[in-house]
């Protein structure tokens, strides 16, 4: 059978855009010398374009392979990667430049300069610098500083659940970061949007609560800076935290307002259409261009310009030429998840949309409204939960379907909001009564979903997806829609379903079922996770004060939303702290087991929480043991009620056994202290090292004693106690003992089936 070949290819900006993106990604791993992964890459590459070819003309080809190209040319030579190498960390620089944003923490101020010039290696910057100041240190944006600062170095991702902080300031186009030592000029610069956005914030102040003026700023103005913790945690556990970011949907809001307000005034069709273009784009210089804002302007541009020339909109190719838009000007926004959810979600709704257009049209019958809504509500969620979940771990579950309540109630407090607004510069006793009554609903908005987050369901933890199964995800997606819209039969989807379940089920099958080691990169202090042959996860220790959050998104990444048993090896803070804290959080801990001889504040802390939360908790002395299938723990110490002065030396000490694997965890206990019962023990595969390898907790005996294959030391990175002292890692070189460092390594996994043992480091693995 003859081929038949297009003449024109249907949306070709759209297939130059999917191949600019790909070209994106190219350079990203091209960059990062993954060279398996360079080679999987090309291999998708050529058979995609075999495919194309089958299809589509030679010529076609060609121009997708030269924005392939294009996207992998600018992406690999872009400004930032070679404006990063020009600053060597702890040296001071002489920098000038202007005052882009500012961001408060609890600790300091960070500020993002743009324009910068760097006289001593006489160079003005393509790229931003951020710079790290006091919080008495007044700064706004526009202005102009000089400063002489240290170059700090970015503290890389350690564990494979945490933040990628390096990736999020590329995103932001930041090419390094400084520490100020010297302001040596600042020269105030005050832009007619900063006064017009100063003037908006002190009115806001004027109508709204102290409780309340943070939400309404984030609402109206993109200004988060007064936003307090608990609800900026409240509504992204509900999910609905694009409400207090400005977004498409702010920008929909205010569009339609505007529209409408032009309607009531006789005047040209096309001077309405550049009206509500320029309107926009001044809403969106006021409340900050975010990535979410700019995608919306631009296709609300194009939109309003096609009316002017009578032009019908395709809304993919608005997507596509916003995306290409901010992608030019910066490559790495698309591994922002802002940039992947806000494309995404709008993707879902556009084509979700088409086919109702579609379908109205065929059958000449109009779908109920409510109906329109939960389809794209549908649409919507299904697009962006992988994204979410490759992202957060976890998905706003049956808590989704607030959305369809919140979003017209924030449609309405929007509104309500700049009417206040507004109006407070005419009458304010109005404007305060209107503010009065937005209050009230957004109180009883945090009540309700105060109460809907504890429902069971409300939160679905997935853990983070792989590849293979967001594409199995993404295939039972599109026969999800083939089905809804008519394009496949009820029976060839359940045949698709079943593949896909079958494919799935068969992954998990031959996925080793073995025992999963991690000790957790938390800084100063110790955090082990221990996932079990027969699921389940056992913790010991959570690390300092603050690392709470990293213990809970290990967990999730995992998947897991509960833990079979919590130990604490010791209640000094660097090993109970991240403990107290994991109590406070999601995660359901089952039960906890303490030293029998521990006693101290926090553990009477964590005991009072155990105890509120019904949670049992067990004092282990020596010779108690305990089972988890095939795994084994044994309690060697404490023994025979003896308490130390030492508060380290009331560590507990245990010996994990698994098959011919075996591994002893020792908390900070010093060496003098009962060496005695290492004396009859057998050999050990692996040593967690005490005391994060100072020279107090080991010894040239217990290393001949114990024979360990491998040590694991849990440091901080240059800690001021200087762990691991050098005395303890040349006995464990000359005993021939392969030494993991998390400090340097970062996470430290090992994985055995009790027979063979695999070692990976986050660090050199990732």
């Amino acid at each position: 059978m003859k081929k038949t070949v297009p003449h024109n290819v249907a949306r070709p900006l759209v297939h130059f855009v999917l191949c600019y993106i790909l070209g994106i990604i190219g350079g990203n791993i091209f960059l990062h010398k993954k060279y398996v992964s360079l080679f999987v890459y090309f291999l998708i590459v050529f058979i995609s374009m075999l495919v194309y070819a089958f299809y589509y003309s030679l010529k076609d080809m060609m121009g997708l392979l030269i924005s392939l190209g294009i996207g992998l040319f600018i992406f690999v030579a872009m400004p930032l990667h070679q404006e990063s190498k020009l600053f060597k960390a702890n040296q001071i620089y002489e920098l000038e430049g202007q005052i882009d944003s500012v961001k408060i923490t609890e600790y300091y101020k960070w500020v993002t300069l743009k324009s910068v010039e760097v006289p001593t290696l006489e160079k003005k910057l393509k790229s931003r610098i951020q710079l790290r100041l006091s919080l008495t240190q007044q700064v706004s944006p526009y202005d102009y500083i000089k400063v002489e600062a240290e170059k700090l170095e970015i503290e890389p991702q350690m564990n494979p659940s945490d933040f990628d902080y390096a990736l999020y300031l590329k995103g932001e186009k930041v090419a390094a970061t400084f520490k100020a030592e010297k302001i040596v000029s600042y020269n105030i610069q005050t832009s007619i949007i900063e006064k017009a956005q100063n003037s908006l914030n002190r009115q806001l102040e004027k109508v709204f609560s102290s409780e309340k003026v943070g939400i309404m700023e984030a609402a109206l103005l993109g200004d988060d800076t007064k936003l307090n913790e608990y609800t900026k945690s409240l509504y992204q556990n509900a999910g609905i935290s694009h409400v207090l970011c400005i977004s498409g949907f702010h920008v929909g809001v205010v569009i339609g307002v505007f529209s409408y307000l032009l309607s009531c005034f006789i005047m040209p069709y096309t001077l309405k259409q550049v009206m509500m273009i320029i309107a926009i784009w001044g809403y969106a210089l006021i409340t900050g261009c975010e990535t979410s804002t700019v995608r919306a302007t631009i296709m609300v541009t194009i939109g309003l310009v096609g009316r002017c020339m009578w032009q019908e909109e395709d809304g993919i190719t608005s997507l596509a030429i916003a995306a290409l838009v901010i992608l030019l000007q910066n490559p790495y926004q698309l591994f922002m998840v802002g940039f992947q959810l806000s494309f995404m979600a709008v993707l879902g709704i556009i084509l979700c949309n088409g086919e109702i257009e579609k379908k109205e049209l065929e059958v000449e019958w109009k779908y109920p409204k409510w109906q329109c809504t939960l389809m794209i509500w549908a649409s919507v969620q299904l697009f962006t939960w992988p994204v979410i979940a490759y992202h957060f771990y976890e998905i706003a579950f049956l808590l989704s379907l607030v959305n369809l309540i919140i979003i017209p109630i924030f449609s309405l407090i929007i509104i309500g909001g700049w009417c206040a607004l507004i109006g407070s510069f005419i009458l304010l006793p109005i404007a305060l009564l209107l503010s009065q009554s937005i209050e009230m609903i957004l109180i009883g908005i945090e009540q309700v979903v105060e109460f809907l987050v504890k429902l069971p369901l409300a939160h679905l933890c997935t853990g983070k997806p792989s590849m293979g199964e967001i594409a199995l995800y993404s295939i039972a997606v599109l026969l999800i829609g083939a089905v809804v819209w008519g394009y496949c039969t009820i029976w060839r989807f359940y045949q698709g379903i079943f593949l896909i379940l079958c494919l799935y089920t068969s992954s998990l099958i031959m996925k080793p079922q073995n025992l999963r080691i991690t000790y957790l990169y938390i800084g100063q202090g110790d955090c082990m996770v221990m996932e079990m042959p027969q699921k389940g996860l056992f913790v010991l220790d959570g690390g300092n004060f603050g690392k709470g959050k990293v213990l809970e998104n290990y967990i999730k990444y995992l998947g897991y939303s509960e833990v079979q048993g919590v130990m604490v090896s010791h209640s000094d803070a660097d090993h109970i702290g991240g403990i107290l804290e994991l109590l406070d959080t999601s995660i359901s801990v089952k039960q906890v087991f303490v030293s029998e001889t521990d006693e101290s504040e926090h553990l009477t802390t964590l005991v009072e929480k155990c105890k509120r939360s019904k949670i049992p908790i067990y004092r282990l002395e020596q010779g108690e043991n305990f089972k988890y299938g095939q795994l084994m723990m044994e309690c060697l110490a404490p023994g025979g009620n003896k308490s130390y002065e030492d508060a380290n030396d009331n560590s507990l000490v245990c010996r994990l056994s698994y098959g011919k694997f075996s591994a002893l965890f020792t908390g900070d206990k010093s060496k003098e202290s009962d060496i005695k019962l290492y004396d009859t023990m057998e050999p050990v595969t692996l040593l967690k090292v005490s005391h994060h390898g100072s020279r107090t907790g080991t010894s040239k005996e217990l290393l001949l004693k114990l024979h360990p294959r491998y040590a694991m030391i849990s440091c901080g990175r240059a800690n001021r106690y200087g762990h691991p002292h050098q005395e303890v890692l040349t006995l464990l070189e000359e005993a021939k003992v392969t030494v993991n460092r998390t400090d340097q390594e970062g996470a430290i996994i090992y994985e055995t089936d009790g027979t063979h043992l695999k070692e990976t480091t986050y660090r050199k693995d990732a």
